[in-house]
């Protein structure tokens, strides 16, 4: 856990370096970079990882070719994200165009409540991994995948809802997106031990 994680490597990044053991402690705090980096592809909505993910994307398209998709990665930025939204609903107001500003305001509104929940699943996958791995592989993973199983498929409820999409969801979704997590929830568990 401690070798890759943003909890675990940072504190003992810190213990390390308090003792003088300035190598370790530089090994350990990558570690916690290489945790870090993963968890951007991961937050979609949580602000300035959010930025981070559209500039990346945006770049690939234009590096590729296609700066049309480019273009749109930050349409759809504008329109679904907290600070991008927040700051559109700004400017039409500015410009005395309430109604476009109530909708993007709508819009940063739903983008936060789902970064919050990404957060609470983020945490509880990470806290469970950490928290089990001195148990073992098997409680590890176990402990992790029901863990991340039941704030995910949470999450994808609430996300449906905000987004006037639960009539849509069918048990399949649900059992899939259920499944999904655990399955991504056991190997956080299982690289926790290693």
């Amino acid at each position: 856990y401690a070798e890759r994680s943003i909890v675990g490597s940072g504190v003992y990044s810190t213990i390390e370096a308090c003792k003088g053991n300035h190598e370790r402690a530089r090994c350990l705090g990558q570690g916690m970079g290489r945790a870090t980096a993963g968890i951007l592809v991961i937050s979609r909505n949580i602000p300035i990882l959010h930025e981070i993910a559209v500039a990346s994307d945006s770049l690939g398209d234009c590096i590729a070719g296609e700066p049309g998709k480019a273009v749109e990665h930050w349409k759809q930025y504008v329109e679904n994200s907290v600070i991008g939204s927040c700051g559109a609903a700004l400017n039409a107001s500015i410009r005395s165009n309430e109604a476009e500003a109530s909708r993007l305001l709508v819009n940063c509104g739903k983008t936060l409540l789902k970064a919050g929940m990404e957060g609470v699943v983020l945490t509880a996958t990470v806290v469970t991994a950490g928290a089990a791995a001195p148990a073992g592989l098997f409680v590890a993973a176990s402990s992790t995948a029901v863990a991340s199983s039941a704030t995910t498929t949470a999450s994808s409820i609430c996300s449906a809802a905000l987004d006037g999409k639960l009539n849509e969801m069918t048990v399949g979704d649900i059992i899939g997106t259920s499944l999904a997590a655990a399955a991504s929830g056991a190997a956080a568990g299982v690289l926790a031990v290693k």
